[in-house]
């Protein structure tokens, strides 16, 4: 299990964790990726009743 954090919103922890994981897959690693929060939403009208929790 990995897990990638950074201090800052738009740090680019997602396009790093989808290219780590498309690395992997390249050398055949089975990667399952997982976002299970998200932060830095200002808009909530466009987002599900789950993302308030």
């Amino acid at each position: 299990m990995l897990f990638i954090s950074a201090t800052n919103t738009n740090a680019g922890k997602t396009t790093c964790a989808r290219l780590l994981a498309k690395y992997c897959n390249a050398c055949g690693v089975k990667t399952i990726l997982l976002k299970p929060i998200e932060t830095g939403v200002n808009d909530a009208i466009n987002h599900s009743s789950d993302a308030h929790l």
